[in-house]
């Protein structure tokens, strides 16, 4: 389903479900602006910027998450 979520350990909880992992794809698919984008184009994205304090600052108040 989302297999580039598990190289994203931060914003998951502990013991993520299938459930938290489609959370956060669809959370870092509305940060992107890549809705409608294929797994290998988004995890493209997500590599050049997960050491982007700013990208998991914008991905968490997406999860409901405290920023």
């Amino acid at each position: 389903m989302t297999c580039y979520t598990r190289h994203l350990e931060d914003p998951l909880p502990p013991n993520a479900t299938g459930k938290d992992k489609g959370a956060l794809d669809g959370a870092i698919r509305r940060v992107l602006g890549m809705r409608g984008a294929d797994r290998p184009e988004v995890w493209s994205s997500v590599r050049a910027r997960r050491e982007d304090p700013g990208f998991a600052s914008g991905v968490r108040p997406e999860l409901g998450e405290a920023g």
